[in-house]
C-alpha cells in the first residue's frame, strides 16, 4: 500500500493516517508507523480490538526482524530501524499505541467521525469496505472528502470475493452470487458474515455518487471463477446481466480524492 501511494506521489512519510474497520490486530497501523506515518487513528462499529492477539503479532515481529525490515526499506523513510525497535521494545498495548501513534476510536461511525475537517492525509481501509452497506459506503467516502487535506487521498482494498471459500476450497469465489438476497441474508445477515456482494461496476457508482474522482483503478480478476462462469455455473438472477469477465472480478484496489 505504501509502494502503491508513492508511486501516485503521495508521501507516506510525516502523513496523518485514518483507519476504516480496525478490526482485531492493528497490522494496518504498524505497518504505516514503519513507513514513517506521522499518527494513525483507527475507527471502527465495534470494539473488537484484542490487547493478546496485538502483543502476539509484536513477539512474532521480534522474531522476524530481518525480513521485517528488508520488507520496509525500500518504501520507508529514514529512522526503521529505531522505529522497530521502540515497536518491539513495548511492553503493552497502551505503550504500543503511544510509540506508533496509534489513536483507536470505537464504537464510531466513519461516516460521521468527530475529526476536524482537512485533519488527514491518507483516508484507508484494508478488506473492510465489502463488509459495509452500499448506503453507508457513500457516507464514508463523502466523510472521507471533508477529512482530507488539499493533498490528501483514499486508498481502499476490498475484497469482492466469497470469504467461505477462504476456507473452503472446494467453492470458487463468487460461490455466493448463486443465492438470492433474501437467502444470502439468511445464511450471512449477521455483523459476523456479512458481505455486500457489490460488484466493480457497483463501487464506481459508489464513488460517483461519493463526489469522488478516481486516481487509480485495479481490477483483480479471479481465474477460476471465470472457469467456473463458463461451466455453466448458475447465478441468482439479480446477477445475470453482467458479464463473465465482470463477474470474475473478486478485488479492488481504488486511490481517489475528493472531485471538487
Amino acid at each position: 500500500m505504501i509502494r502503491q501511494l508513492g508511486a501516485c506521489h503521495v508521501p507516506v512519510a510525516g502523513a496523518r493516517i485514518l483507519e476504516v474497520g480496525t478490526g482485531r490486530l492493528l497490522e494496518v497501523p504498524l505497518g504505516f508507523y514503519l513507513g514513517g506515518a506521522a499518527g494513525t487513528t483507527t475507527v471502527d462499529l465495534n470494539r473488537y480490538l484484542k490487547s493478546e492477539l496485538v502483543m502476539e503479532s509484536i513477539q512474532a515481529m521480534a522474531h522476524r526482524r530481518e525480513s521485517i525490515l528488508a520488507l520496509f526499506r525500500p518504501v520507508s523513510s529514514s529512522g526503521l530501524e529505531d522505529r522497530f525497535e521502540r515497536l518491539i521494545a513495548s511492553g503493552s498495548l497502551q505503550s504500543l499505541m503511544t510509540v506508533a501513534g496509534i489513536t483507536y476510536l470505537a464504537p464510531a461511525d466513519a461516516g460521521h467521525l468527530p475529526l476536524a475537517s482537512a485533519s488527514v492525509d491518507i483516508h484507508t481501509s484494508f478488506t473492510v469496505f465489502e463488509h459495509v452497506p452500499r448506503a453507508v459506503l457513500v457516507s464514508i467516502l463523502q466523510e472521507a472528502s471533508r477529512l482530507l487535506s488539499p493533498h490528501g487521498v483514499a486508498l481502499h482494498r476490498i475484497d469482492m470475493s466469497d470469504h467461505y471459500a477462504h476456507d473452503d476450497p472446494s467453492i470458487s469465489y463468487i460461490n455466493f452470487l448463486q443465492y438470492s438476497q433474501d437467502s444470502w441474508q439468511r445464511l450471512a445477515g449477521n455483523r459476523f458474515a456479512y458481505h455486500n456482494r457489490l460488484r466493480a461496476a457497483d463501487y464506481r457508482l459508489i464513488y460517483q455518487e461519493a463526489g469522488h474522482r478516481i486516481l487509480e483503478w485495479n481490477e483483480h480478476r479471479d481465474t477460476r471463477s471465470v472457469e467456473v462462469l463458463r461451466q455453466g455455473f448458475r447465478l441468482d438472477e439479480s446477477f445475470r446481466g453482467l458479464a463473465e469477465d465482470e463477474l470474475g472480478v473478486c478485488g479492488l484496489s481504488v486511490i481517489s480524492k475528493c472531485a471538487a
